[in-house]
């Protein structure tokens, strides 16, 4: 039985005013690169004969699971997200710092700081682990400088044991010479009895 792709055909614009969309960055490419891999999956779908039908199902599955990761490609194109390289960067600041809200006061026993990878790992030097009750600044009266530290050039990971009167809802990295650049913060500690 010969192949017809009458279908496939019928589906193409006729011409590029009957195809324009407003897109931008490159999702047209994706749009198109996806209409392609459905219509080859369309066509190779008529295309079939009882003694190949274990074929066909695994090249739909194929079919499928490249969609599947088109669509998530796509979804991070148009969200404008960059799952490798999303950190926070101060943009200048003099006194550049993080405010961390955790919910409720805790007593802090560690702070694991994530430094970016890309570049510029030397930035976080030295920097200052401020933790309290009160939100907006590192300085606040009621909060307390719990640690001060110096991270090394390269370190892409770094432990804060903050002292034991370490107790507070903020927590704050605060840094003095250069931009703030963090690609992850992790606090432990215990809730308050």
């Amino acid at each position: 039985m010969p192949c017809h792709n009458a279908w496939v055909a019928s589906r193409r614009p006729r011409n590029s005013e009957s195809f324009k969309v407003k897109l931008d960055r490159g999702r047209s490419s994706l749009l198109i690169l996806w209409w392609a891999v459905i219509s080859a999956a369309f066509a190779f779908g008529r295309c079939t004969s009882p003694s190949t039908t274990i074929e066909v199902v695994k090249m739909e599955r194929f079919l499928y699971t490249w969609l599947l990761l088109l669509c998530v490609f796509y979804m991070a194109v148009a969200n404008q997200q960059d799952f490798v390289s999303q950190r926070f960067g101060s943009a200048g600041d003099m006194t550049p710092w993080l405010e961390l809200d955790l919910g409720a006061p805790t007593q802090i026993s560690m702070i694991r700081i994530y430094n970016r990878e890309d570049c510029c790992t030397e930035r976080l030097g030295t920097h200052d682990v401020w933790v309290g009750l009160t939100s907006g600044s590192p300085t606040q009266q009621t909060n307390t400088l719990c640690y001060r530290g110096t991270a090394t050039p390269d370190a892409t990971e770094i432990d804060d044991y903050p002292s034991n009167t370490c107790f507070g809802r903020y927590v704050y990295i605060q840094q003095f010479t250069e931009y703030l650049n963090l690609r992850e913060v992790e606090v432990y500690g215990s809730l308050s009895p």
